[in-house]
């Protein structure tokens, strides 16, 4: 039994590492398709597999606008603040893909073709121009982030139900500080 289970483990590890390898600009059908060839046995209810795929995708916006405000913020607040979302859409991101495999969901590898767009608009931006438009995206991502949160605390899978109750507040401190700062931007 030990065996299987390190066999098991394995399996998932280089599946998930060749997922991650996945050059398609379009990751998220992918993991769609992929977690609707599954059966229905092995597949949990859709609304959940629909969450975890939308927040894993929102993850790894928030790690690559924090990427792009490191290097780009203008203020010292904003280059601290995409530092933190690394961290803590990492930890987040690491969250979402354990809860995923234990319910054998695939999520996507790269971030979808609407979140690359809004990446690149960003990415365009220099100077005080980025820093708001950071900002602006930072509160509609966040804002967007509490509603899914909110709306998954009822779903009846008490896994997901619960790591929605327990990341909600982390949400919303993204969101409170986000807010701080654009504040403190706009009265300077």
């Amino acid at each position: 039994m030990n065996a299987f289970m390190k066999f098991f483990g394995m399996m998932l590890l280089t599946g998930y590492i060749n997922s991650c390898q996945d050059p398609s600009p379009d990751s998220i059908s992918k993991a769609k398709d992929a977690n609707k060839s599954k059966t229905e046995n092995s597949m949990k209810h859709e609304e959940i597999t629909e969450f975890l795929i939308k927040i894993a995708d929102a993850r790894m916006m928030g790690i690559e606008e924090g990427k792009e405000a490191m290097q780009k913020g203008t203020k010292e607040e904003i280059r601290n603040y995409g530092s933190w979302m690394i961290q803590e859409q990492s930890k987040l991101q690491e969250q979402v893909k354990l809860i995923a495999d234990s319910k054998g969901i695939t999520l996507p590898a790269n971030i979808s073709k609407d979140k690359q767009d809004g990446l690149e608009d960003l990415q365009e931006k220099t100077g005080t121009e980025f820093d708001k438009k950071f900002m602006k995206m930072m509160i509609i991502d966040h804002k967007r982030d509490l509603k899914d949160f909110k709306k998954a605390q009822e779903y009846k899978d008490q896994q997901v139900a619960s790591f929605a109750s327990k990341y909600l507040a982390v949400i919303q401190s993204h969101l409170d500080k986000i807010e701080q700062i654009e504040e403190n931007y706009s009265s300077k």
